[in-house]
This record gives structure tokens, sequence and C-alpha cells, in this order.
């Protein structure tokens, strides 16, 4: 059985929040208060020595805040590009 590389996926997403963040000069403590979490939230998920990652609820909140769609924020390519060989 084929194993998908998660981290790849998690960093994905956590690129495309922080680009996003940034073109709305959110700070990650906003961004973290509009999605109703910890202040740290977002800086722990954007601190890869961190484990918390985004989940598909945040996905949906983030996509609100963001006025885009959820998979403007999720790979479009397969996920055969994402296998671990």
């Amino acid at each position: 059985m084929l194993e998908v590389h998660k981290d790849a996926i998690d960093s994905y997403i956590t690129d495309r929040v922080r680009e996003k963040r940034l073109n709305l000069k959110l700070s990650q403590e906003k961004l973290s208060e509009r999605l109703g979490l910890s202040n740290k939230f977002v800086a722990h998920v954007e601190n890869p020595k961190r484990r918390s990652k985004y989940n598909i609820y945040h996905i949906i909140k983030l996509a609100e805040i963001f006025e885009c769609s959820p998979c403007d924020l999720i790979p479009t390519t397969s996920l055969s590009d994402y296998l671990i060989p």
C-alpha cells in the first residue's frame, strides 16, 4: 500500500494560508482571533518545529475569511504527486 506524504500537503496548505494572510496584512494573532482559536495557533501552524496543522474545518473558515474557495488553499494536483515511493 502506498503512503501519502502528508507533510508536503500540510506545507502546501500552510504556505497558501500564509500568502493570503500576508496579502491581507493580517498578523498571525489577528488571524487566530478571526478563526476563534488561541492567539498563538497560526504561529504554531506556521512554525515547522510545531505539530499544529489546519484541519478541514479551519480550511473552510479560512476560505470565508479570505473570501476564496477552500480549493484555493489545498493542492489541486493529483495525490500521486504526494506519494511516498
